[in-house]
């Protein structure tokens, strides 16, 4: 496997976390303050910004697009990680120079980017060992032979640990991050990759049983499917509520923004005038000596 492949696998795991402020607890990086800032990020910022992703992406694979929008209705945690592979996928590409000369901003490269470029590859890396280390305390906890499998491989294969590791945080990943946002939720998609495993186990056993240890097969079979049917209403329920509470949150954001927009408005000269005063009396208090 290519540095750059494990480059793309370790970005792929930072795209998947949210990115917290920097602290003391990880690298800083230094922002100059904004002029007149509307306000704090609010829940519209996020999609706004895979609005903006989606729409670039349309823009060379429009079926690829098309199909993700589709998703991000029908299954927003499936939509996650399929966007989360082609940030993976757009990554890998850039790293073994293939594509446009353009970052993932749609900027053109320039001077100085190769030195930025080190300082996201660090941040990425902190970033990927912090997460696999959550990740692999989750597992412990709740699939320790997952977590058992996944730490022999790192020891015996470190090549293929990375690819490995790729399919256990998109196949369990989400399920830990939806323990935060929705422990309801959480406990349904455990029960579900539990059945799934069952049904798979019932199904290899099939293959080698008899006529009478068949019939009974198919009944733990049924049992497990009607289960599972049970469980599929019940997460397009709770994440029908999820949706609800989410609109609800973009509602207040907006209503917020709309709020903040009329009192710019009708505060502008108010804060055109005390802008007017902060630089001139940064000027007058230069040290000219």
């Amino acid at each position: 496997m290519s540095n750059s492949h494990k480059l793309s696998l370790i970005i792929f795991a930072v795209v998947t976390l949210t990115l917290p402020a920097w602290g003391e607890d990880g690298p800083r990086v230094d922002r100059p303050e904004r002029d007149w800032r509307a306000g704090e990020r609010g829940p519209g910022d996020m999609e706004s910004r895979i609005d903006q992703w989606l729409e670039r992406l349309g823009e060379s694979q429009p079926e690829r697009a098309r199909e993700l929008r589709r998703l991000r209705e029908s299954n927003p945690d499936q939509f996650m990680a399929e966007m989360r592979d082609e940030f993976g996928r757009q990554r890998e590409g850039l790293g073994r120079g293939q594509g446009p000369e353009r970052d993932m901003r749609g900027r053109g490269r320039g001077p100085g980017d190769e030195e930025r470029g080190r300082g996201f590859r660090e941040r990425a890396r902190w970033h990927f060992e912090r997460d696999q280390e959550r990740y692999f305390e989750w597992l412990d906890e709740n699939y320790p032979a997952e977590a058992e499998r996944l730490r022999n491989l790192r020891e015996k294969s470190p090549d293929d640990y990375f690819e490995e590791y790729r399919k256990s945080r998109k196949e369990y990943g989400g399920i830990m991050d939806m323990e935060r946002r929705n422990p309801e939720l959480a406990e349904v998609l455990m029960e579900d990759i539990k059945l799934q495993q069952e049904r798979d186990a019932l199904l290899k056993n099939l293959k080698t049983a008899g006529e009478e240890e068949k019939e009974q097969i198919n009944a733990e079979l049924r049992d497990i499917v009607e289960r599972r049917f049970d469980l599929i209403l019940q997460k397009k329920e709770l994440r029908y509520k999820e949706l609800l509470e989410r609109l609800e949150r973009l509602k207040n954001a907006v209503e917020k923004q709309k709020a903040q927009l009329e009192e710019l408005n009708e505060q502008k000269q108010k804060n055109i005038e005390k802008r007017m005063k902060e630089l001139l009396g940064q000027t007058e208090s230069l040290d000219w000596d």
